[in-house]
């Protein structure tokens, strides 16, 4: 005899064998019990959970035999149960809705559902993914579905229920079947190979319940397939071989590498770990999954983290480095970049860039001070980075021609300054409104230097109005309440007041104002603002306040 998969040679036989599923299991058993059975079901659930499987016990006890009184239970010994068992009861028959879409092969089914069953009490017509059939196959099914001979179940399965047309669910009593516990399947996978006596690891077993993400077909295929790869015995690192994934203990290092500002170790070991195979996607699903772990531990559930001690201890590390905040912030993140990693070409170099952006646990000041990409390099090249560093030429000289020079040279050019970092400046002295005024385009262009476009966009609705006890008064019109709001909270509070100070060289801060219109500075010229002269609207004459709020304009 050939070799028997093992989800099909441990395919559960009675209500008992099922895995989870409750509910479900209660509901049938109770109609059976009592005699309260409909005359058309809909299954509908992920694949490898039961429906199928449900199926065919739910036919084989309502045509048992030998059924004992009160008992819902097959005997599995009757001929109807064997022959339903084995595939080939006349009266059970299971129809695959994705071969069979047609109008056609619907009506083909119809005509003998009139037929009485030729060897059990019921005839049943199992339809296997059932939102596979064509929108004529549904119509022609639905009389039949609302008015069927007493003698005929109809049990409709799917993995996407929503597909079916409602008056098809309206016409059937609907079961939902849900995914399988990890503890489940790590139970039901432990009871399957010690009668198969095969050894495994409990690190081993774990993974697999892991991957197979609560479908219990998928966990015995990769049993199967571990099987063939082993020598009998199954460890963990047979399983990671298979699914093609690094060690939880070899994430967990990693990520201790990144929350540590190990940047140089975290790209030798990602690389590595990509050379062995790794994939990027599957990759990312596991930060997930170990970030959720440290969610869980925060919220105190431990019970529901299934990881070994030695990546629990790695978790504990990390876990003191994170806020519930940070957690969740960082969950939603990695979670929107998967359907980028998809479509990615080079995925390997986003999911490396990806968590730094994401993972590491920056502090304020470290936000300010760049990306731990930038102080990597800063680190390991200090010489290359020395930009502001005067370079004092050679003294000369040459004073008879120096005075003849100035008596007829222009105002010296003025070199900008480099952007690339403001060091420690000496105060500008008296400042004012004017030179608030001359200097706010740097303001801006130092938003834009450090890619802080959405505070520049924001701040473009309002206008400096006034400078007073070294405060720059910073307004919005009425009506700007969002933009306000946004640029007073503390995060963007923190930066400008730092722009600020590198800008004008001098310990002044910023503080934003609701405006009245009518108290609003308008200006004058174009567009930039170092060329805009302010004037106050009272010195504007009545019939031009009238013309500008009929019109919407402002005066040019």
């Amino acid at each position: 005899m050939s070799y028997l998969t093992l989800y099909r040679k441990y395919r559960p036989q009675t209500f008992s064998e099922t895995v989870e599923q409750l509910a479900v299991i209660k509901t049938l058993q109770n109609a059976i019990v009592h005699d309260r059975k409909a005359h058309a079901y809909i299954f509908a659930g992920p694949r490898g959970t039961g429906k199928t499987s449900l199926a065919r016990i739910f036919a084989k006890a309502v045509n048992c035999t030998n059924q004992k009184k009160d008992s819902a239970e097959p005997c599995n010994t009757c001929e109807n149960c064997i022959a339903i068992t084995n595939g080939n009861h006349m009266d059970v028959m299971e129809v695959d809705a994705a071969s069979n879409t047609s109008v056609d092969n619907v009506r083909e089914l119809i005509e003998k559902v009139s037929y009485l069953p030729a060897m059990a009490k019921y005839k049943l017509y199992i339809i296997d993914e059932t939102h596979m059939l064509s929108n004529s196959a549904f119509n022609a099914l639905l009389k039949t579905l609302e008015e069927p001979p007493a003698h005929v179940v109809f049990i409709l399965a799917t993995t996407d229920p929503h597909k079916i047309p409602v008056t098809i669910q309206s016409r059937c009593q609907r079961l939902d079947l849900t995914k399988i516990s990890q503890e489940a399947i790590v139970a039901h996978l432990q009871n399957i190979l010690s009668k198969e006596k095969i050894k495994i690891s409990d690190e081993a077993v774990k993974m697999i319940a892991k991957y197979s993400g609560g479908h219990m077909r998928d966990a015995l295929s990769i049993c199967d397939q571990v099987l063939a790869f082993s020598d009998g015995t199954i460890e963990l690192s047979h399983v990671l071989d298979i699914v093609g994934t690094a060690n939880m203990d070899d994430i967990a290092q990693l990520l201790e590498l990144i929350t540590s500002g190990k940047i140089k170790e975290y790209f030798e070991k990602i690389e590595s770990l990509f050379f062995k195979g790794l994939d990027p996607l599957r990759f990312v699903t596991d930060v997930i999954e170990f970030y959720r772990n440290i969610l869980l531990m925060k919220l105190n559930l431990n019970s529901m983290v299934l990881l070994t001690d030695s990546v629990k201890s790695s978790l504990m590390k990390i876990d003191k480095k994170y806020n519930k905040e940070q957690i969740s912030d960082i969950l939603k993140k990695l979670s929107f970049s998967i359907q980028d990693i998809r479509y990615m070409e080079n995925s390997m170099v986003y999911v490396e860039t990806l968590l730094l952006d994401v993972l590491v646990p920056w502090t304020e000041e470290q936000k300010m001070a760049g990306s731990p990409i930038e102080n990597s390099v800063k680190q390991a090249t200090p010489s290359a980075i020395k930009v502001k560093e005067k370079i004092e030429p050679p003294k000369v000289t040459v004073e008879k021609e120096v005075e003849v020079v100035k008596e007829n040279t222009a105002p010296p050019i003025t070199k900008p300054e480099p952007e690339i970092e403001y060091g420690e400046a000496e105060d500008m002295g008296n400042m004012d409104f004017v030179t608030v005024k001359h200097h706010w385009p740097k303001v801006l262009g130092q938003l834009k230097v450090k890619s802080k476009m959405k505070l520049r966009a924001l701040i473009s609705e309002g206008m400096p109005i006034k400078f007073q006890d070294n405060t720059i008064i910073f307004g919005f019109k009425k009506g700007h309440e969002f933009h306000y709001n946004k640029m007073t909270e503390e995060e963007n509070l923190t930066v400008m007041n730092t722009i600020i100070r590198e800008v004008f060289h001098n310990k002044a801060s910023i503080k934003f104002q609701l405006i009245d219109s009518n108290d609003m500075p308008i200006h004058l010229g174009n567009d930039s603002f170092e060329e805009k002269t302010l004037i106050d609207k009272k010195d504007i004459p009545d019939h031009v306040k009238k013309i500008m709020e009929a019109v919407e304009g402002e005066v040019i």
